[in-house]
């Protein structure tokens, strides 16, 4: 039994015992986030643009669709001992195809075990995307099929890539790391098979994560408009608006000089906050949670406004 059948099995079969500590259940995801980049690459072979030049090339596509999934971990994920039609694999493909999670985020939840449900939900999903593939490959190596072949394509290429790629560092800027160490953890926490509930969650983290959701575009709340102000007088201590594209290149990197000066946000905080009442501890957490909402794009809308 591989670790995802073990986690996300059916709660009403009988529960198996698995031997992978805690080492060996993280070396098994790190391994298959590693992995993805060469399935994907391997994949390309019966894309919707070579699919008639790979059904060309029978012991090639069979080479491939073998490497393919040679690339899955049986420690990871297991479909031994499991039989299923033609029909039965294109059912499972087509209900993961028409329920994507290309906008997956989990940032606005405040809650540090609704955000674990949702990674636990996430990777459930990406053990059932994982089932269907080493299924299809299998069937595929003994009838290939075109248009069994571009399902199986697209869930490797797009559904199956939308959820490996939210938890690969290289895919976040430098000032969103923050986002993924917390996936990261979540992550891990599923993995471990670790409960979190939310007394863990301290209350520096339950202030900075409900601020932060509270200074999103488009709302019209207290922490909005203290970022508002704060945002507007960065931009007027850096000049804008700008004339030139190199003043606006100087005037950026400025910016974020400033965003990471915490003096600066304190003496801002402290002119902006109007009515809200914030003790000297819960100014130095709104100073964090507009740093977190400058990475996160909150503000970008306000730029429009400074055009040269």
């Amino acid at each position: 039994m591989g670790l995802f059948n073990h986690l996300f099995r059916n709660k009403a079969d009988l529960a198996i015992e698995i031997n992978f500590d805690s080492k060996r259940r993280i070396e098994l995801w790190s391994e298959h986030l590693a992995n993805y980049p060469k399935r994907e690459a391997l994949a390309k072979f019966f894309s919707f643009a070579n699919i008639d030049n790979a059904l060309k090339s029978p012991e090639r596509l069979d080479g491939l669709l073998a490497e393919i999934g040679s690339l899955v971990s049986k420690d990871l994920v297991s479909i031994e001992g499991e039989e299923k039609t033609q029909d039965e694999i294109l059912k499972d493909i087509e209900r993961l195809l028409s329920s994507s999670m290309r906008d997956f985020e989990i940032s606005h939840l405040t809650s540090i075990v609704a955000r674990q449900t949702a990674i636990f939900n996430a990777l459930e999903r990406l053990y059932q995307i994982l089932k269907a593939e080493l299924h299809a490959i299998r069937t595929a190596r003994k009838n290939p099929n075109k248009n069994f072949l571009l399902n199986l394509f697209k869930l490797i290429f797009h559904e199956e890539a939308h959820i490996n790629n939210t938890f690969k560092s290289e895919f976040y800027a430098t000032d969103g790391l923050s986002n993924w160490e917390d996936l990261d953890r979540l992550a891990k926490s599923v993995l471990l098979e670790e409960k979190l509930t939310d007394d863990m969650q301290s209350a520096e983290e339950t202030f900075v994560r409900m601020t932060v959701k509270q200074m999103g575009h488009g709302l019209r709340r207290k922490y909005r408009r203290l970022a508002e102000d704060i945002y507007y007088d960065l931009l007027e201590l850096i000049g804008a608006p700008f004339r030139t594209l190199d003043d606006s290149e100087k005037g950026l990197k400025e910016l974020e000089r400033l965003v990471l000066d915490d003096n600066t946000l304190r003496k801002l905080i402290l002119k902006n906050k109007r009515s809200l009442k914030l003790t000297d501890e819960q100014v130095e957490w709104t100073i964090n949670a507009f740093r977190k909402s400058y990475e996160s794009g909150h503000f970008e809308e306000l730029n429009a406004e400074f055009g040269t």
